[in-house]
């Protein structure tokens, strides 16, 4: 039996998935103690052409479903996962060769945490991914020095004991493209476990965004953020302009040439698109709203006077 199982989910992304499972091959971790799950969420590319081509040494496990969501696509492969430790890793992702064996070592303590590894821009001559990855792992440095604050931590390298994800029930289907691993994560901390950054176990985040990429994957966060902060509108106090401020301190120290001002532009392009997507997503559930109120009250019979 092996002692971890690696999920990844993968949606149309045949090139990705390869260098993805490539990667794994390269890692410093015996070959019998973890196993591969792939869930193809419903994608048209033939995966398991591409897992074939591959001649994998690795043992891989392929499930497919209908399209839900990357949450939904990992909560299918927590439930074929024969290992006691759960790793979830992202399609677009290429682990580094001491990456499982640092998650591996976390785990061994047997302590009720969730654990995450580092994760680093593995494009960083295109701007767009160097604009999302600051929006994305700002805080991460931040948790280096106060373990304490930890909040959130990305599915992308993340890792839990299997029971307690099942006991913690897994991440919520109905966000089905955004915002799930931070409600999972606002769920787990309040369940009493622990959320821990061990920044020995890195993965290269490969995006290779586009203009048109960026601006939906940012207009797809907005939408999914208004029914997030719906779900957590009693639970979660987010400090957003702080947050802000600390992505914009970041930009400017780590990007000092020519790209600095396309840098700041896209930022700020990036919380415009996510704002419309959030104004437009609550508008459309007033709207839907409204439409079940009145249909329900058309339904509901009148009362008869008693004379």
């Amino acid at each position: 039996m092996p002692s971890i199982s690696v999920i990844i989910p993968t949606y149309n992304r045949p090139r990705q998935l390869a260098m993805c499972l490539g990667a794994l091959e390269g890692l410093d971790f015996p070959r019998a103690q973890f196993e591969v799950i792939v869930v193809d969420d419903g994608g048209s590319v033939p995966v398991r052409l591409v897992i074939d081509e591959l001649s994998l040494s690795l043992e891989v496990t392929l499930i497919r479903q209908d399209n839900a969501g990357p949450g939904a696509a990992r909560n299918t492969g927590a439930q074929r996962a024969r290992g006691p430790c759960l790793v979830f890793l992202d399609d677009d992702c290429l682990p580094e060769p001491g990456w499982l064996g640092a998650l591996a070592a976390r785990l061994e303590k047997g302590w009720p945490e969730a654990v995450a590894g580092k994760t680093v821009n593995g494009c960083s001559d295109n701007l767009y991914d160097c604009v999302s990855h600051l929006l994305s792992y700002h805080q991460y440095d931040r948790y280096k020095n106060e373990p304490a604050a930890v909040e959130f931590l990305a599915t992308n390298n993340l890792a839990m004991q299997t029971d307690l994800f099942r006991a913690a029930g897994g991440f919520r289907t109905d966000l089905t493209l955004a915002y799930e691993d931070r409600e999972f994560c606002d769920r787990w901390l309040r369940l009493g476990y622990r959320l821990t950054y061990v920044p020995e176990a890195v993965v290269r985040h490969c995006r290779s965004m586009t203009l048109r990429s960026f601006c939906r994957q940012h207009w797809t966060y907005g939408r999914m953020a208004s029914h997030y902060y719906s779900l957590a509108r009693n639970r979660v106090h987010r400090r957003l302009p702080q947050m802000y401020l600390d992505v914009a301190r970041r930009a400017l120290h780590e990007h000092k040439g020519w790209n600095q001002p396309q840098i700041l532009a896209l930022l700020a392009a990036s919380q415009v698109m996510a704002a419309s997507g959030f104004v437009l997503e609550r508008l459309r559930e007033l709207r839907a709203g409204r439409t079940e109120q009145g249909r329900l009250q058309s339904n509901t019979p009148g009362r008869l006077d008693d004379h």
